[in-house]
């Protein structure tokens, strides 16, 4: 069922980094099918982009009325952006502006550039970003949520996507089976730096969470800073 009664702002916050991208391409590319969305996306990440991770995500695109799907032929569908899609594109782009000119206004006003520390627990003015990346398999669900300074965190956030989404296509049978909504067991782990937290949630089918779960964090970990050291989920 279309959801079509939130603002955009509302939306956003639902929003993973993997549908803004696509969100993106879809927006530079209308109408588009869905092998070119595939195509687009997999030059960015560098890997490729399986169809379980990207049909369920340009679903609940559509879900959300943020685009529109409607059948080509027997066998292929097409995207384009809704009326509120581009909507809340805009004002992505526009909160992007903003936070850039804020950036190169704070850079200017301190020594070298860095950014200035507050008074409060030494965490830096623009300690306020975050973001969320997942993935699935049949039974289980990965999320990996980075939160922090943004120039430091959102490349090892996609890096560490990236690593698990391999990780379960050559690890296990499961990728592109169905999401698994409802958490009957969680495993988290958490790292830090001084800059950036993430943290790693492997939740779903009890048996196949314990099964796989040390190999996920393991490669999620892999891909992250060396200076991150593991605290308390």
């Amino acid at each position: 069922m279309v959801q079509d009664d939130k603002t955009p702002g509302q939306t956003a916050q639902s929003m993973t980094e993997f549908r803004w991208n696509a969100l993106y391409v879809i927006a530079d590319t209308e109408p588009v099918k869905g092998v070119k969305i595939k195509v687009e996306l997999e030059a960015y990440y560098g890997s490729e982009v399986n169809h379980g991770r990207l049909y369920p995500n340009l679903d609940t695109l559509a879900d959300i009325n943020l685009i529109w799907k409607r059948k080509r032929d027997r066998r292929t569908s097409e995207y384009g952006l809704t009326a509120r899609g581009k909507q809340v594109l805009a004002q992505k782009q526009q909160w992007q502006r903003n936070r850039f000119d804020a950036d190169r206004e704070r850079e200017t006003a301190t020594d070298g550039g860095s950014v200035e520390e507050s008074q409060s627990g030494g965490k830096a003015e623009n300690d306020d970003w975050e973001a969320t990346m997942s993935t699935w398999g049949d039974g289980f669900g990965v999320e990996i949520k980075a939160e922090g300074n943004e120039a430091r965190g959102e490349g090892p956030l996609v890096t560490a996507d990236m690593t698990v989404t391999d990780h379960l296509a050559e690890e296990t049978p499961l990728e592109g089976g169905e999401r698994a909504d409802e958490h009957e067991h969680m495993t988290v782990r958490a790292w830090e730096s001084s800059k950036v937290r993430y943290t790693v949630s492997m939740y779903g089918d009890t048996e196949t969470v314990e099964a796989h779960a040390e190999g996920v964090l393991e490669a999620a970990r892999s891909a992250l800073p060396e200076d991150c050291e593991q605290v308390e989920a």
